[in-house]
C-alpha cells in the first residue's frame, strides 16, 4: 500500500498512545504559551482595535475571520484574551494530531514534538502576539495542514473537502498558504519512502498532483469570490500585486528573496542558534541518504524527488511572498517556515528514529523556550517605556495652547533598556519587538489615544511635505524633544 494509514490498535493500547499524545502535546503547549496566557501588551493592531472597536479584516480579504469574531463578541472587537489565543492554539493541537496518525503512527512521543515544532517556530511568536488575531491566524495554520494531510488518500469527496478547507483558510489567513505547499511536499515525500513497489507515475505523485488541483480551484474561487474586496482595499491591493514577468520584475524578485533571506538567518545567528542548523543539516543529509537508497533500487524519479525535497520545501515556504511586488517583511507572513522545520525533522526522524530526532528536538525547544520568554519580557519592557512616554507628553502639552490638536512624529523610539540585552544575544526579537512611535506609522497615532491627556492628538496628513520653520522647543526628555511649529506639536525622537 502506498497510502499513509494509521491501523487502529485494539484494547488499551488506543488509550495509551492517545493519552501519551494528549498529554505531552499539552504539557509543550503550557509552557510554551505561559508568557502570552498572563499578558497584557496591545501587540500592533490590538493598540487599535482595543480603543476603536473596529474590524478590519473584510478589507483585508479576511471576511472569515470578521465573521467569527462577530459570533463571538458582537457588532464590537471586545478583548476576550487569552480565549482568541486558546482557541488559534486549539486548532493547531487538532492539526497536529493529524500530523501524528499519518507522519508518526504509533509515536506518540514524536508526534508531540512534531505538533511543537509548528507551534514553536520563533517567528510563529508575532502570530501568537496579537490580542485578537491570533484565533485566526491559528484557525490557518490548521486548515493549511488539514487541507494537505487529507490528500493522503486519493477521492473525489476527500479532494472536496481539501478544496473548502484550503479556500476556508484563505478566508482567514492568507499567508499560511506557504505551510499548506510545505505540508504537501512533506506528505509526498512520506508516501514516496513507504511506497515498497515502483507504481505508474501518476500513481505515485497523485497526491502532489491533487495537491496542485486543490490549491489552483481554492485560489480561483477566492478570487471569484472575494477578490473584490482585496482590490478594493489600499493596503491589501497594494501588498497582492504580484511582480511583472520582466527583467524589472527579476530584480525585484532577487532583492526579495535577499531581504528575506536577511530574516530567516536570525533565529541560526543567534545565542545556541547553531541547534536549528543541526537540525537543518541533519534533515538535509537524511534526505540525501534516504534518496540514494531509492537510487539503488533503481527508482531514478523518486530518488531525484527526494534529493531536491529539502530545496522544495525552502522554496515553497516563501515562494507566495517573493513573487509579490511589495511583500509584508514582517515575522507573522513566514508561517511556511514552520514547514520546513517539521521537513527536516522528519527526515532526521526516519533515518535515525528517536535516537536522533528527541534529543534534537529537546534542544529546539528549549532555545526556542528562551527566544519566547526574553521576548515576552522584551516586548513588555517596550510597552511600558512607551506609556513612559505618553506620561511624559501628556505632561509637556498640559501647559501648551489646548486648541492645538496636530501632531508630526519625526524619527523612531529606542528600544527599551530593559529589552536590549535580550534583543542583542537573540537578533530575532529585534524583528518581533514593535516600535509603534515610529515616524507616520499609524498605530504611533492610536497608542496616543491611550492616554486621557493625548487622545485628543490627530495625525497631521500631510506629514511628508511638512517643512519645519520657526520651530519652537518646548520639552527636552532623555528620549525625545518637542516642538511647537505652525499650531501643530513635532515628536522628534533622539
Amino acid at each position: 500500500m502506498n497510502e499513509i494509514y494509521i491501523e487502529k490498535p485494539i484494547g488499551k493500547s488506543i488509550d495509551i498512545h492517545v493519552m501519551r499524545f494528549i498529554v505531552t502535546s499539552l504539557f509543550i503547549t503550557t509552557i510554551y504559551l505561559f508568557s502570552f496566557l498572563n499578558s497584557s501588551v496591545y501587540y500592533i493592531d490590538d493598540i487599535g482595535r482595543v480603543i476603536t472597536g473596529g474590524w478590519g479584516w473584510l478589507g483585508n480579504g479576511r471576511p472569515f475571520s470578521q465573521y467569527f469574531f462577530q459570533f463571538l463578541t458582537g457588532n464590537n472587537t471586545v478583548d476576550i484574551h487569552p480565549l482568541p489565543l486558546l482557541l488559534g492554539v486549539s486548532a493547531i493541537l487538532y492539526a497536529g494530531w493529524h500530523i501524528y496518525i499519518n507522519l508518526f503512527p504509533n509515536s506518540p512521543y514524536i508526534g508531540a514534538a512534531a505538533f511543537a515544532i509548528i507551534l514553536i517556530n520563533p517567528f510563529y511568536l508575532e502570530n501568537l502576539s496579537y490580542r485578537f488575531e491570533s484565533m485566526m491566524m491559528g484557525f490557518s495554520v490548521g486548515l493549511a495542514i488539514l487541507s494537505a494531510i487529507i490528500l493522503s488518500k486519493i477521492s473525489p469527496l476527500r479532494i472536496l473537502i481539501s478544496i473548502i478547507l484550503l479556500f476556508s483558510m484563505m478566508c482567514f489567513y492568507q499567508a499560511s498558504l506557504g505551510l499548506y505547499l510545505t505540508i504537501s511536499i512533506i506528505v509526498q515525500f512520506s508516501v514516496l519512502l513507504k511506497s515498497s513497489e515502483n507504481k505508474p507515475f501518476l500513481d505515485r505523485y497523485k497526491h502532489l498532483i491533487s495537491s496542485a488541483v486543490v490549491l489552483l480551484v481554492s485560489f480561483g474561487l477566492y478570487k471569484l469570490i472575494y477578490g473584490d474586496l482585496v482590490n478594493n482595499n489600499e493596503y491589501d491591493r497594494l501588498h497582492s500585486q504580484l511582480i511583472p514577468f520582466s527583467y524589472e520584475g527579476l530584480i525585484i524578485l532577487i532583492d526579495n528573496i535577499n531581504r528575506f533571506y536577511e530574516i530567516i538567518k536570525l533565529p541560526i545567528i543567534g545565542h545556541n542558534g547553531y541547534f536549528y542548523g543541526v537540525l537543518l543539516i541533519g534533515g538535509f543529509t537524511s534526505s540525501l541518504f534516504l534518496a540514494i537508497k531509492l537510487l539503488a533500487l533503481k527508482r531514478w524519479i523518486d530518488s531525484l524527488f527526494l534529493a531536491l525535497a529539502p530545496f522544495l520545501v525552502v522554496i515553497a515556504s516563501l515562494i507566495t511572498l517573493c513573487i509579490l511586488k511589495e511583500p509584508v517583511f514582517a515575522a507573522r507572513t513566514f508561517i511556511g517556515t514552520s514547514g520546513v522545520l517539521l521537513f527536516f525533522f522528519y527526515s532526521l526522524y526516519y533515518v535515525g528514529r528517536n535516537i536522533l530526532a528527541l534529543p534534537v528536538f529537546a534542544f529546539l525547544f528549549i532555545t526556542s523556550l528562551t527566544i519566547n520568554y526574553a521576548y515576552a519580557n522584551a516586548v513588555k519592557a517596550q510597552q511600558e517605556q512607551e506609556y513612559l512616554i505618553l506620561n511624559q507628553l501628556a505632561a509637556d502639552i498640559k501647559t501648551e495652547d489646548a486648541s492645538i490638536n496636530e501632531i508630526i512624529i519625526i524619527g523612531r523610539e529606542k528600544f527599551s533598556d530593559k529589552g536590549l540585552l535580550s534583543t542583542n544575544t537573540f537578533p530575532v526579537i529585534q524583528l518581533l519587538v514593535p516600535r509603534v512611535l515610529n515616524n507616520q506609522w499609524y498605530w504611533g497615532y492610536m497608542l496616543l489615544k491611550h492616554h486621557p491627556e493625548t487622545r485628543h492628538l490627530k495625525q497631521y496628513k500631510d506629514a511628508s511635505q511638512f517643512v519645519v520653520t520657526e520651530s519652537k522647543l518646548i520639552a527636552e526628555r532623555s528620549l525625545y524633544k518637542l516642538w511647537i511649529c505652525r499650531n501643530r506639536f513635532i515628536l522628534q525622537f533622539k
